[in-house]
């Protein structure tokens, strides 16, 4: 499967079930995102960077595929609850 690197309003819409006013809307916000977090990058109006997309809509990032906290840490190598 080859994916593009952007993202269009057609995939934000049916990503989402959204209308593709709301679809542009979802895409400003995001290159608004982008921005704010580094003013010198280029971004295309009504496309999408697809993994910042991706991050930000599905929380796709490393973090999130290590083992989530369990409420339960070692201490003097014995698991004790909080």
């Amino acid at each position: 499967m080859n994916k593009n690197m952007y993202v269009d309003v057609t995939e934000v819409c049916d990503d989402w079930g959204v209308s593709r006013a709301q679809g542009y809307k979802i895409i400003k916000q995001l290159n608004d995102r982008m921005l704010a977090i580094n003013p010198n990058l280029i971004v295309l109006s009504g496309k999408a960077n697809r993994k910042f997309y991706e991050e930000n809509c599905y929380g796709m990032v490393k973090q999130a595929l290590k083992r989530p906290f369990s409420g339960k840490r070692k201490v003097n190598n014995t698991w004790k609850t909080k």
